[in-house]
């Protein structure tokens, strides 16, 4: 008896929030000109943002990029005490890249550049591979 009681509150707890949603939504839209979530169809005389800025690299592609500057640029990070393969292994994958577009392994530039400083180099096309 009183679990039929629980479940009849329930019921119309949640039909009572129900019928409020639905009423609110129609009454917030009826007094806009456009519904919720609709953009406007009238045209507006301010930008909506601001243009974007010239692009400061070439749009080539990063193997475009390689080949014109005859080497490829990598960053090897810095040495670490602790684990010294990892630099090895950077050296070793920046020579092999080289070897791959060049058939010359020794056609590399590697720049022990901590990672953050690498991403900017990357960013602006000083670096080909981090």
């Amino acid at each position: 008896n009183n679990k039929n009681r629980r479940c009849t509150a329930i019921a119309a707890g949640f039909v009572v929030a129900v019928v409020l949603v639905v009423a609110f939504s129609f009454r917030s839209t009826k007094d806009r000109a456009t519904p919720i979530g609709v953009p406007s169809m009238v045209p507006s005389m301010v930008p909506s943002i601001a243009p974007s800025a010239l692009p400061t690299t070439t749009p080539l592609p990063t193997l475009v990029t390689i080949k014109n500057y005859g080497a490829v640029r990598c960053s090897i990070g810095q040495v670490v005490s602790e684990a010294p393969y990892i630099h090895e292994a950077a050296i070793g994958f920046c020579r092999a890249l080289a070897a791959a577009i060049f058939g010359d392994p020794d056609r590399h530039e590697a720049y022990p550049y901590p990672y953050e400083t690498a991403q900017a180099f990357h960013a602006n096309r000083t670096l080909d591979v981090i």
